[in-house]
């Protein structure tokens, strides 16, 4: 079989398509990525509101403390301020990223 000018143009035209076709199917699997990692966000803290809080925080207290760790603690409302303040954006979710690129290496 001889192979012609246009075999190779048609092959090129076919891969320009697979490649321009894996990148849309690369920008779909960021977006469920994204909202797989959104939605166990959400259901981990909807179970963290039924933890007893107090219990947590003496656990933690007590935690800290064989720790050598004497702070005291900002609370999530300052927390989230001085991120803010940082430059880091909550719709950015940069945890959630971390831990999906931690999965794909």
């Amino acid at each position: 079989m001889e192979v012609t000018v246009e075999d190779l143009e048609d092959l090129k035209r076919k891969i320009d398509q697979i490649e321009h076709d894996l990148v849309e199917v690369r920008k779909n699997l960021d977006q469920i990525t994204f909202a797989v990692s959104s939605k166990i966000e959400a259901d981990l803290c909807s179970k963290l509101q039924c933890v007893d809080r107090e219990k947590l925080k003496k656990w933690f207290d007590e935690w800290f403390k064989q720790m050598g760790i004497d702070i005291q603690p900002i609370g999530a409302e300052k927390l989230q301020e001085m991120m803010l303040k940082e430059g880091i954006r909550p719709e950015d979710n940069i945890a959630s990223k971390g831990i999906i690129e931690m999965r794909e290496e």
